[in-house]
């Protein structure tokens, strides 16, 4: 899943010091924002889900087996290491992205919106976690992916017929 090959996302990269997986997530949700909305948030669905995870184990709290995002969320705000704007950020992506999965949903404008979400979370851990003085900067709106109607077939390699192989069924007795 790591997009390590990939340009580093300017709003998402940061994070890879605290938890990779979360600059992993980030910039796959940017990657997906406009021609994949519903993709999108379910990777920030996903980003919510391990930043969790994350503070639950940082925070030392106890992992307990088949908990849920909501009461995950609900244990890292009465523990004080969730500030209520945070949890309400959180809780809107989970929402979104619980829709997005169960009803296929998801608008480009919708998930921009969620995306900035995330941001300002990751700007709220990199500062609580990292550095007090982290400078917040600039949401950098994602471009646009490269227009797949430029991709040229000639580099493609040449089809070939498809062989079929030979039929050896044997026919079974009734």
């Amino acid at each position: 899943m790591t997009p390590s090959a990939q340009v580093p996302s300017p709003n998402f990269e940061h994070l890879r010091v605290l938890e990779p997986l979360l600059a992993d997530l980030g910039t796959l949700a940017e990657r997906y924002v406009r021609d994949d909305p519903n993709t999108a948030l379910l990777k920030l669905r996903q980003f919510g889900e391990a930043l969790a995870r994350f503070l639950a184990a940082r925070g030392g709290l106890p992992e307990s087996q088949g908990s849920e995002q909501v009461e995950r969320l609900a244990t890292l705000r009465r523990a004080g290491l969730l500030p209520d704007n945070v949890w309400q950020l959180l809780t809107t992506i989970r929402r979104t992205g619980n829709q997005a999965n169960h009803q296929f949903t998801g608008e480009a404008e919708e998930a921009l919106t969620l995306l900035q979400y995330a941001w300002i979370i990751g700007i709220w851990l990199m500062q609580t976690l990292h550095d007090p003085q982290f400078p917040r900067g600039e949401f950098v709106l994602p471009q646009p992916g490269p227009d797949p109607s430029s991709f040229r077939p000639c580099c493609l390699p040449q089809s070939r017929p498809v062989r079929r192989p030979k039929q050896n069924w044997r026919r079974c007795k009734r």
